[in-house]
């Protein structure tokens, strides 16, 4: 599985930070190394370029635990005699503090950016330890105390400061046993210093060791660090995670608060277990005053664990269960176009339920009048729970009412913005590994659990109307919060897949072309990273959509594309493409996010084949139907003739009009019929029309308007259903009254 950090990947300058202090007779000082061998420059530009694991002299970007943070405010002036090639400093204050490494990458300057992931927290402290780092300027990033939305920038403390001693923290002196841990002194210059707290206790912090020699100035590195696209405090200053023994779990009569069985010692803080096999169950609450209060989630929960622990299979048929363990459909395992990813057993699924441990909300996160702070840190950590879970469990059996009376289901689930943020934390933290168990069965019938792999999460769930900003909240800060929370997961996501797959591309291991390495991505030359980082900038404008209407990212785009040559170029550079003009495919990319600025100058200005079929036999409009990209799909239509619209591919037969039915794109679907589409085209693999796709998928809107255009409801599809049919087949799985609706669409 790739490891996916929260990194912020700054490259500080050395020039904008103070000079070198007289150096002091301790462990890994400059003395260690020649002067001669430092010079100005603390990494001079590689060439060759060296292997990044093996030569040291980089930037480290590494995120972790910091403790026994001391500040003490010490003004002092260093003369520029005193260290040899450095400049005179004005110094305000000394810091010290115990660093213990989770995740650390390390990587070239400019030019190169070569970068790798130092494996394993006991490596990660050796490497920062190295003599190396002697004297080097560190960035050490703080949570403040509040992370409101008013501070804004402020969300996390930026002490700058130039490294006295860095050695291996000694016996008795660490505030987390067992756990790898360097010890940090050094010098704070009154330019960039920004302390927030003096914290004796454990607290989520960052490091970034510089080497740049470039020359910035103390404004631009300000300016650097605030227009980074990230906001950490969101996620990182988090409140611990909570979890119950599995098998306490299955002894629970009721579900029980957070405070009642911390009391009892039935809670336990994950980080102070060892590698738990964290089970994250998702549901929705039934009443207001209590998640659950007739046990129905509890019991539904409780009753799919022992089956697990027993080894009987919870899975609708052998196919679910497949493609559970091996993250990948049995349509798709033979196609080159998969993503790679680590195959399960049953016995090791089996194990992480009998032997795991059960993050729950009500008995995991803090409920009592008095502790909202400590919720809000709770809920707010949610993805970074959702990043240590082993299984994500939705819980949503059928027959279950609020105490309103509505239904509580998957279908209300899914509206729920918190829900979607839970699901979509585990595609961009798990992604391919993040595999998630539906248990959507009746309540007192067996379970039938139903999974999703990553591909089809993608292409099904990826969409406006599913993003986590357009879903129902309670409360309208918690929507607005989470734009800095989806906006950290998101950049953390690319960050890390970046650090695998481009060095390769610069070894010469993954191929230069972008489809190329796409390709060779996807059969698994780079672990996937590639695959799965184009799949990522794909998805952009459906993560961040806060609005349904397609329309309303065009001014996004707009804004991040002026229309220069020069902006498309960095805009694709930094999403891959090193070559001008750029792969054809990009016309395609444009189609799939709607991103018309781009499509646009590819058509206008570097004269791409508007109709140009890819080897899937997917045309821009075929495409921008499928997302329901209604500005390309309108572009694409008054540009090309009535053979355009009607066209459909090779092999399934996909047409324009037929896949924005299936996926509910009404509006799109609308101005295809306006443009003469045709409402009875069939597709090869399975015959059926676009009223077909439309009643199997329950989107209502749709069968009124292709009902509306005179779409035969008696056509049989290839396995003899008529659309009423398939209707009823979807709304059997859906609770009365959509039944009944969907039904009464077809009366007439």
């Amino acid at each position: 599985m790739l490891k996916i950090a929260s990194l912020l990947l700054v490259a500080l300058s050395a020039s904008a930070l103070p000079a070198e202090p007289t150096p002091r007779a301790q462990a890994n000082t400059v003395h260690d190394v020649k002067p001669a061998a430092r010079g100005l420059a603390f990494a001079p530009k590689p060439s060759p370029v060296p292997d990044v694991v093996d030569d040291p002299a980089w930037l480290i970007a590494t995120s972790g635990f910091c403790s026994n943070l001391n500040v003490v405010m010490k003004e002092r002036d260093v003369e520029a005699s005193e260290t040899e090639g450095d400049t005179a400093a004005h110094f305000m204050a000394d810091i010290s503090f115990n660093y213990y490494p989770q995740t650390a990458v390390k990587f070239t300057d400019f030019p190169h950016h070569l970068a790798k992931t130092i494996e394993g927290d006991a490596a990660e402290a050796d490497a920062l330890v190295s003599s190396a780092w002697d004297h080097k300027n560190i960035a050490l990033l703080e949570p403040t105390s509040t992370c409101g939305p008013e501070q804004g920038d402020q969300a996390w403390g930026i002490s700058v400061f130039k490294v006295e001693e860095h050695r291996h923290c000694s016996d008795g002196e660490t505030a987390w046993d067992g756990h790898p841990c360097v010890h940090y002194s050094g010098y704070v210059s009154a330019a960039t210093s920004n302390f927030v707290n003096v914290n004796e206790g454990r607290f989520v912090c960052q490091l970034f060791v510089d080497s740049n020699t470039d020359k910035l100035s103390e404004d631009a590195l300000r300016r650097q660090l605030k227009d980074v696209p990230i906001v950490l405090c969101k996620t990182m200053a988090s409140f611990p995670l909570y979890c119950m023994r599995v098998g306490d779990f299955l002894a629970l009569e009721t579900l029980r608060s957070h405070e009642d069985l911390l009391v009892k010692g039935l809670i336990m803080r994950a980080d102070r277990l060892e590698a738990p096999s964290i089970n994250f169950v998702s549901h929705q609450w039934i009443s207001t005053r209590h998640p659950d209060p007739d046990s129905v989630h509890l019991r539904t929960m409780q009753e799919v664990f022992r089956r697990v622990i027993r080894g009987e299979n919870i899975f609708a048929d052998d196919d679910v269960a497949a493609k559970f363990l091996t993250g990948r459909s049995r349509a798709r395992s033979s196609s080159s176009d998969v993503l790679t990813t680590r195959e399960r057993t049953f016995e090791e699924f089996q194990r992480s339920v009998s032997e795991g441990w059960v993050w729950l909300d009500y008995f995991s996160v803090p409920q009592k009048a008095g502790a909202e702070e400590e919720q809000a840190k709770a809920i707010t950590s949610i993805p970074t729970y959702v990043a240590q879970a082993s299984n994500f469990w939705v819980c949503t059996p059928l027959g279950v009412r609020r105490e309103s009376g509505h239904q509580c289901n998957f279908d209300t689930w899914l509206m729920r913005g918190w829900c979607r943020m839970e699901a979509l934390a585990l595609d961009l933290t798990r992604m391919s590994e993040g595999r998630p168990i539906y248990l959507t069965h009746h309540l007192g019938e067996e379970p039938s659990a139903s999974t999703q792999c990553f591909h089809d999460r993608l292409n099904l769930g990826w969409q406006r109307r599913k993003a986590v900003l357009t879903g129902d909240f309670a409360r309208l800060s918690d929507r607005e919060g989470l734009h800095a929370v989806i906006r950290e997961l998101y950049h953390s996501a690319l960050d890390s897949l970046r650090s695998v797959w481009e060095p390769l591309v610069e070894s010469g291991e993954l191929p230069r072309p972008m489809w190329e390495r796409y390709i060779a991505s996807a059969d698994g030359a780079d672990g996937g990273a590639y695959h799965s980082f184009f799949l990522l900038v794909g998805a952009e404008a459906y993560i961040f959509a806060d609005l349904a209407d397609e329309e309303h990212d065009q001014s996004y785009w707009e804004g991040a594309l002026d229309g220069s040559e020069d902006a498309v170029k960095a805009w694709l550079l930094h999403r891959g493409e090193y070559a001008w003009p750029p792969d054809e495919c990009w016309a395609w990319y444009a189609a799939i996010v709607g991103n018309l600025a781009l499509f646009r100058f590819l058509i206008e200005e570097l004269g791409f084949d508007i109709g140009a079929v890819n080897k899937y036999g997917m045309t821009p409009l075929t495409i921008s139907a499928n997302w329901g990209n209604i500005s390309l799909v309108r572009y694409i239509v008054e540009r090309t003739d009535a053979a355009h619209v009607l066209y459909k591919t090779p092999g399934l037969g996909l047409s324009a009009v037929g896949v924005a039915a299936k996926n509910g794109h009404h509006r799109t679907l609308s101005f295809l019929l306006q443009s003469k589409a045709d409402v009875e085209v069939t597709r090869n693999d399975n015959q059926r029309t676009p009223l077909h796709e439309a009643a199997a998928n329950g989107n209502e809107e749709c069968i009124r308007l292709l009902l509306g255009a005179g779409s035969s409801t008696a056509a049989r599809d290839g396995a003899g259903f008529t659309a009423a049919e398939l209707a009823g087949k979807y709304g059997a799985m859906k609770e009365d009254a959509e039944r009944v609706k969907l039904a009464r669409l077809f009366e007439c």
